[in-house]
């Protein structure tokens, strides 16, 4: 598994915005967006209430699964994360 970029709340998208973010781990100034993921409204249907979900087990953030590029939303957008801070 290579490692993927970690996402950050306010910054990083996956269609929208992510907006859950943790209160206490920051990666390049933002707060880590962490599961599950509530995502800016960013169409119709299924892009008006998307949620994301981290994939890895590997590293929690307040016991929670952090967000990382490429992670797959409810409406199928994919995340974008950090060029320089990645995790396996």
């Amino acid at each position: 598994m290579s490692a993927k970029g970690v996402s950050r709340a306010l910054q990083d998208t996956a269609g929208g915005l992510l907006l859950t973010k943790c209160k206490s781990v920051k990666v390049e100034g933002k707060f880590v967006a962490v599961s599950v993921c509530s995502i800016e409204d960013h169409g119709h249907d299924e892009h008006s209430s998307a949620t994301i979900t981290g994939t890895t087990s590997k590293v929690l953030i307040e016991g929670k699964i952090p967000i990382r590029a490429d992670d797959v939303a409810t409406c199928g957008d994919v995340a974008t994360g950090s060029s320089t801070v990645r995790f396996g």
